[in-house]
């Protein structure tokens, strides 16, 4: 599967999840663990502290030796792929920090969080892109990490060989009715409405 469209995936289940939370509450615990191609952990989402929606164990038991995920063969070429795939919109990523600011501060009374840690490790063989996209995630970090005392995002850069592993521990519950306000001042500004643009070209570029 296609990196960006995994991830813009990914982006579309928390927006579904957070928008069902807005009315009804959701507890979401996830602890995963990437290295290589292993990954370890679970992910449950709970509605109404009993109601399992998801519940995802890593790596998956019941799953055929031949449904395994193939390893990528140049895990460095792919890494520059979904990054130059990437770079058009980071103007506009860095241009809707503000307003992402403005709407996590308004909506943490929504958001119980008991734990959100989140590391990760990347690199390039290239020194100047690996210092550079961590340079990216360190100034988005720093935004959640600020405002949440239990938030921690951290990333080390690897300069030794192409990597993209991460360890996450996350314990939250939404009840988000109130962050529907702050939402619709985020996604009505016209730097978040240039952004969803710029992905939706680069998504039919790749098409």
């Amino acid at each position: 599967m296609n990196f960006i469209n995994i991830i813009l995936g990914i982006i579309l289940i928390i927006l579904i999840i957070i928008f069902i939370g807005l009315f009804l509450g959701l507890r979401i615990s996830l602890n995963l663990n990437k290295k290589g191609m292993n990954i370890t952990g679970f992910i449950h989402i709970i509605l109404f502290e009993k109601i399992a929606i998801i519940k995802k164990e890593f790596p998956d038991e019941n799953k055929e030796e031949s449904e395994e995920v193939e390893e990528v063969e140049n895990t460095e070429e792919s890494l520059k792929e979904n990054y130059n795939k990437i770079k058009p919109v980071i103007p506009d990523i860095k241009q809707t920090l503000p307003y992402f600011y403005n709407f996590l501060k308004k909506s943490l009374k929504s958001i119980e969080i008991n734990k959100f840690y989140f590391h990760i490790d990347f690199g390039f063989s290239s020194y100047t892109e690996t210092a550079k996209l961590v340079g990216y995630f360190w100034s988005f970090a720093v935004i959640p990490n600020t405002l949440i005392k239990s938030c921690s995002l951290s990333a080390c850069p690897i300069f030794t060989n192409p990597t993209l592993d991460f360890d996450a521990d996350i314990n939250i519950k939404i009840k988000v009715i109130n962050m529907i306000p702050p939402l619709i001042q985020l996604i009505t500004k016209k730097e978040f409405i240039n952004l969803l643009k710029g992905i939706r070209v680069m998504n039919k570029n790749e098409g």
